[in-house]
């Protein structure tokens, strides 16, 4: 882990959100979030339904080809056309804060993923919260993986 890099438990609390799920190749998924985090947000607003928060883009599966869910939470459940109904789950997670180059994802997964096996047991899909444009050359992000700890 780099210095400077905290890793900390947090409480979720549930959160319903809309999602657009899809299928990418690894190396174009930087690009592929981009785009897809403006869909969404596009279609969001076109249904003018209030978002609760900042983009996510949640990891199901990682491997030369990811599945990942790209959406924004909501406030409240609500239907938006082209875009799936989620939930993200509430309890404890381990959480990291990030300001890297968006290059340096799997090494920061694979720091959480070793200090989630020393404490616990992952309990669910990690997400990664956008709290500045995934386009960006350094960006902001908070990852969180619910976990059961031990």
């Amino acid at each position: 882990m780099n210095a400077g890099q905290v890793i900390e438990i947090v409480e979720l609390t549930p959160a319903p959100a809309v999602v657009l799920p899809r299928k990418v190749r690894l190396e174009v998924l930087g690009d592929e979030i981009g785009a897809s985090i403006r869909r969404v947000e596009a279609a969001v607003t076109a249904a003018q339904v209030p978002v609760a928060g900042v983009p996510f883009v949640r990891y199901l599966t990682l491997g030369p080809d990811a599945e990942v869910e790209i959406g924004v939470p909501l406030s409240g459940s609500h239907s938006v056309p082209s875009l799936r109904s989620t939930l993200l789950p509430g309890g404890p997670a381990a959480s990291i804060w990030q300001e890297r180059p968006s290059s340096g994802l799997s090494e920061v997964f694979a720091d959480l993923e070793a200090w989630i096996d020393r404490h616990g047991e992952p309990a669910g899909a990690p997400w990664e919260s956008y709290w500045t444009s995934p386009d960006a050359d350094v960006a902001r992000t908070q990852i969180v993986w619910p976990v059961r700890l031990r």
